[in-house]
């Protein structure tokens, strides 16, 4: 972000704060641009913590399994208070984006953009469940936890919320996109416009195929005739697909959705018009 803001500074040096009216833009725009996610509505991150993590939105996990053995109505209601009120799960994300629009009409533009995200995930902990299977694997097999009570193997279970990881990254997704463009002014310094993304791309970890769908709301702000800073507001949604076999039917496979990141983000960047 220094470095965009550097970047910012030497423009407006180089142009001498010289802002004045476009007489007619040329047809091409090349940009760069820097995003950052900001809200990840309807995004569920539990299913980037891995296959050990615990699901937080599932009931059962709101209950210990030890603790329904061994502790009394009030430290169930504890345990599962502590648990309701742990760091939930989350997502954060960037991304670096290249476009080219060419205006086909005065308003309209199309163009083509390449996007690289990288996102990364916290506030993960290993479900109770897999804790459950841990320990009794561990009190069969070896002598690790001999002298841990069930009564201290309960309390360890209700803190598992609170024992938590980061996962950095949880996905890479380079995507290309056709773009659509419709600008609201003409001959102006300022040049707001709503643009339409549509493209596909790969997840870096897996490899399945990764679609993306947006729609952006922004303006460029001319230094001179050529050169412009811009901003804009972006919704986005990423769907992640890919062929996965069930356990009864081996060998074959299906394509199915793997995950969804649906993302508000903010884009400053800077261009040039030729």
């Amino acid at each position: 972000m220094k470095n965009l803001t550097r970047i910012f500074l030497i423009c407006l040096i180089m142009t001498g704060f010289q802002i004045s009216a476009q007489e007619g833009r040329k047809t091409i725009f090349l940009e760069f641009a820097y995003e950052k996610g900001l809200l990840y509505p309807d995004t569920n991150a539990n299913k980037f913590g891995g296959n050990l993590s615990s699901d937080r939105r599932r009931p059962l996990e709101n209950f210990n399994l030890y603790t329904s053995n061994v502790w009394s109505d009030e430290d169930k209601f504890v345990a599962a208070y502590a648990f309701k009120n742990a760091p939930k799960p989350k997502i954060s994300g960037q991304s670096l984006t290249f476009l080219f629009e060419y205006m086909v009409l005065n308003k309209l533009g199309i163009g083509l953009s390449v996007t690289e995200s990288e996102y990364k995930g916290s506030n993960f902990s290993l479900s109770k469940g897999n804790f459950l299977i841990l320990a009794n694997l561990l009190r069969q097999n070896t002598n690790l936890i001999d002298n841990v009570s069930n009564e201290q193997i309960s309390r360890i279970e209700s803190l598992l919320p609170y024992f938590q990881y980061s996962i950095n990254p949880i996905a890479n997704i380079r995507t290309l996109n056709f773009n659509v463009a419709y600008h609201f002014m003409e001959n102006s310094i300022f040049d707001p416009y709503l643009r339409l993304y549509l493209g596909y791309g790969k997840y870096s970890s897996q490899d399945p195929k990764v679609y993306h769908s947006g729609i952006g709301i922004g303006t460029r702000v001319f230094l001179n005739n050529n050169i412009y800073l811009l901003t804009e507001v972006l919704a986005s949604r990423y769907d992640a697909y890919d062929n996965r076999s069930s356990f009864l039917q081996i060998g074959n496979s299906e394509e199915i959705r793997v995950w969804t990141i649906n993302e508000v983000n903010a884009k400053f960047g800077a261009g040039i018009n030729f």
